[in-house]
């Protein structure tokens, strides 16, 4: 059930409004933080003309906000629907049959390329005891205007930059057949083509910088003269147009690259980073740091969180995360102060200013 907030124990909320979305209970929730509280966007959970569904596994926010696309399961289909935040309709834009999936592991498989058009992915059927890798099958662009489809054969995840200049190709997910296909960047505009990352390089791509310029990489490596073999996760950002590489976080320091998030201006990163090993880290700390890993400094906030799903309030004041706290959604000024409860669910995410 809704859980109202501010709760007895917290001040009212007074800092600039904004919304998010977030899963609860295999469903889509939004929540307008210093507004009308919180609501389910999806039903997907029950029984409709259409059959018994599973529930949603997957969402993503539309570059407006305004939409919200997501995959939902049943017994022998994968949909891909998409629901208007504003008036609720909902609408299939893709389908696969079993045993065909919509792959929907990690995150950005589910991806808005603009506003009107909607990536997905078509995975063949899942490990067995046999074989414990999965294949990719198809990529499925949408173009929601016209209800058309474009089937390719997959290659590699394809991420366009919000400008729609660059497209980079790759992917490093585990249980996937190949796990790791460096990256490679397309120019639109020059017809230029070159390799971003190398074979003995594991770099798994995180995000584009709002102007659409700047890539951010998590890297992970094993010291050499560890002896207790501890891997170091440092976060790496590569400028599309000067083709520059440059390490931002501290590179004997674990920095959750799954936690890293750009600033609206695109002028911060915020991240989470600890002392190595990457499976014993009990502690982690906030931290914020430039493009360039110059101004670098730690969020000092008023009790330990260990957060994942970073996202920044549009006008740049707080940050929104998950954490271990109950509830489960937190928000913080950027400064550390002003820790406070949002909601109860998993993969917040802020949607635009209006």
């Amino acid at each position: 059930s809704a859980q109202p907030y501010p709760t007895p124990e917290w001040d009212p909320y007074e800092g600039e409004p904004f919304s998010i979305v977030y899963q609860r209970d295999d469903e889509v929730w939004l929540s307008e933080v210093g507004g009308r509280g919180e609501w389910p966007l999806t039903n997907e959970g029950l029984h409709t003309d259409e059959g018994p569904y599973f529930g949603v596994s997957s969402f993503a926010v539309s570059p407006d906000g305004q939409s919200i696309a997501y995959i939902v399961r049943d017994e022998d289909h994968d949909f891909v629907k998409v629901v208007d935040i504003l008036d609720g309709s909902t609408r299939v834009v893709g389908s696969t049959s079993t045993p065909d999936r919509v792959f929907s592991f990690g995150f950005q498989q589910l991806a808005w390329w603009n506003g009107t058009h909607i990536a997905y992915y078509v995975s063949e059927p899942p490990p067995t005891k046999e074989n414990d890798t999965t294949r990719m099958k198809d990529l499925v662009v949408v173009d929601l205007e016209t209800g058309e489809s474009t089937v390719a054969p997959f290659s590699a995840f394809q991420y366009p930059s919000p400008d729609g200049r660059y497209v980079l190709s790759g992917h490093n997910f585990r249980g996937l057949d190949p796990s790791y296909l460096p990256y490679q960047l397309y120019d639109r505009e020059t017809g230029e083509q070159w390799m971003v990352t190398e074979k003995e390089e594991q770099a798994g791509f995180l995000r584009w910088s709002p102007d659409g310029r700047l890539m951010l990489f998590s890297v992970i490596y094993e010291e050499e003269e560890s002896k207790v073999g501890k891997e170091i996760e440092y976060l790496l950002v590569v400028d599309a147009e000067t083709r520059e590489r440059q390490v931002i976080s501290p590179e004997d320091k674990v920095a959750y690259g799954l936690s890293a998030a750009w600033s609206p201006d695109g002028q911060t990163i915020a991240y989470m980073q600890c002392d190595p090993p990457r499976t014993g880290c009990g502690n982690p700390e906030l931290w914020l740091t430039s493009p360039d890993g110059v101004n670098r400094h730690r969020v000092p906030t008023e009790e330990s969180i260990h957060c994942t799903q970073l996202s920044w309030t549009p006008d740049g004041s707080r940050l929104v995360f998950e954490t271990t706290l109950e509830p489960s959604i937190w928000s913080v000024r950027l400064d550390g102060t002003d820790l406070r409860p949002i909601a109860d669910g998993q993969d917040p995410q802020v949607l635009p200013a209006p």
